[in-house]
């Protein structure tokens, strides 16, 4: 999978939102088996396959041939994706590189020639005709990036180690880097061809990037001279997976149409408000009668003696008003789990330590994840990472987990029963253990070991495992995603750990 690291090549995406999602849905059922890689990809091979639907989604072949969307699904050279509304589709690739095709939207595979045994001579191209994809890239546009291209009716993309999101049509075109940069420049630009590959260059040409430029957004409207950079986020997204997730997603996510993941964003959100408003403060006030005697006259005939003389009651002094004490508003987590979209079939946890992505990353940025979750670290906090920090291990304090058997079946629910975490910044190395259980898994030891950077940025990543985390800047918390393949299937989830 792919990391999210704004300064880390590293994409386990690692979510992620990337999204991710920003961050399983309706899994129709994640594809645990990964393609196999190839000394030299034949160009009738498959070049990937389709891990996640949600919604109508169709593949058109390049002879016209139609075909409804499926998990599990292969992917062709010439091969177009449409989705309608509420459609979303997640293809990997035979390099590990990862495109979501988004609600309304259109994605040509115009070439994807993978070379594992000469990388530099991969290549990849992407026409983008409307609509929404994010495009996460794998081992061809890393070893090749003068090979890779994503066109839209008005712009050419190019990348540089890249997470990217994209929204076309034919009057403008937008791009967000989540992590790397990118080279977008118009082609009608004298050098910048459509049938050409890579970036494109000249006066036109224009590089936004995650790690020097966070925050801002390229724009290039037809009537441009060049593209622009606007200091917004990009319209929110329809409903990455929802991870989104993974939600992540929800990352994570929901099988209802993106109008349900819309509601229930809104719904999170006005949550989320109501919760940060302090409410109604209403004045106390004592009302206090004092006590009077009033002396009743009889006129009788005879004379009554006169009758007794009544002391009156020493007034009541009124209580001060009572001053509501302010509201205690909790200090943001230093980590936080978004997810691209909303549960999936089988997740029983509720999410109950991740959240939707849009809230996730307030105040924070993205460090690692999957196309499932992202995990967001607070930046403002000085840091203390870093070799003096020295050997230490943390308890874990939230984790949720669920088993995808692979193929069309729906997500079942998993248990994380315990584990460890040990973390050396001298030596730079992590080490974990997970206990996990589901019906489908029986009891599962979930162990993993890499490496640490100065960052706090930790990863491991090999054939059946996956592992990607992230240390507070302040050592105190720590979080990773996981996935373990069992049989065809795959159990994932995500932690919280601290000290």
């Amino acid at each position: 999978m792919f990391s999210l690291a704004p300064r880390f090549s590293v994409l386990a995406l690692a979510a992620v939102l990337v999204a991710a999602a920003c961050p399983r849905a309706g899994q129709a059922g994640q594809d645990a088996a990964a393609l196999p890689p190839q000394a030299a990809l034949a160009p009738s091979a498959a070049i990937g396959r389709i891990t996640l639907t949600l919604g109508k989604a169709d593949i058109f072949r390049a002879d016209g041939q139609r075909r409804s969307a499926r998990a599990g699904g292969s992917i062709w050279v010439g091969d177009r994706v449409e989705t309608a509304a509420g459609g979303h589709v997640h293809i990997r690739f035979v390099d590990e590189a990862l495109v979501s095709v988004r609600p309304n939207s259109r994605l040509v595979v115009e070439d994807y020639h993978y070379n594992p045994a000469q990388v530099h001579q991969s290549l990849v191209r992407f026409r983008l005709d409307q609509g929404v994809a994010r495009a996460i890239s794998g081992a061809a546009a890393e070893g090749a990036r003068e090979r890779f291209r994503l066109n839209t009716p008005l712009v050419a993309i190019g990348v540089r180690g890249t997470d990217f999101v994209v929204r076309a049509d034919a009057q403008q075109a937008q791009a967000q880097v989540n992590q790397g940069a990118i080279v977008m420049a118009p082609l009608t630009a004298p050098e910048c061809q459509a049938q050409a590959t890579g970036p494109c260059g000249g006066s036109a040409a224009q590089w936004l990037s995650a790690a020097d430029m966070p925050g801002m957004l390229m724009q290039y409207r037809n009537y441009f001279a060049q593209p622009q950079l606007l200091a917004q986020e990009m319209p929110p997204r329809e409903a990455d997976a929802q991870l989104a997730s993974h939600t992540r997603s929800a990352h994570s996510l929901s099988p209802s149409p993106v109008s349900a993941t819309t509601a229930a964003t809104t719904t999170v959100t006005a949550s989320a408000q109501a919760s940060l408003t302090p409410g109604s403060q209403q004045e106390v006030q004592t009302v206090l009668a004092q006590d009077t005697v009033q002396q009743l006259n009889v006129a009788l005939a005879q004379p009554t003696p006169p009758p007794p003389t009544v002391t009156p009651l020493p007034p009541v002094t009124p209580l001060p008003p009572v001053t509501p004490l302010p509201p205690v508003t909790p200090a943001p987590a230093a980590l936080a789990w978004g997810r691209w979209a909303h549960a999936g079939q089988g997740d029983t946890h509720q999410h109950d330590i991740s959240q939707l992505r849009e809230l996730a990353s307030q105040g924070r940025s993205v460090t690692v994840g999957n196309n499932f979750y992202a995990l967001y670290r607070q930046s403002d906090t000085p840091s203390v990472l870093g070799p003096a920090l020295g050997r230490f291990d943390m308890a874990l304090q939230g984790a949720q987990a669920q088993f995808y058997p692979g193929g069309a079946a729906p997500a079942q629910a998993a248990q994380v029963l315990g584990g460890q975490l040990t973390l050396d910044f001298g030596a730079q190395n992590f080490a974990t253990q997970l206990q996990l259980t589901s019906q489908a898994t029986g009891a599962q030891t979930l162990q993993a070991a890499g490496s640490l950077n100065h960052e706090g940025i930790f990863i491991q990543r090999q054939p059946g495992l996956n592992v990607g985390g992230a240390v507070a800047l302040d050592g105190k918390t720590a979080g990773y995603f996981f996935e373990q393949a069992f049989g065809t299937g795959n159990l994932s989830g995500i932690t919280l750990w601290g000290r």
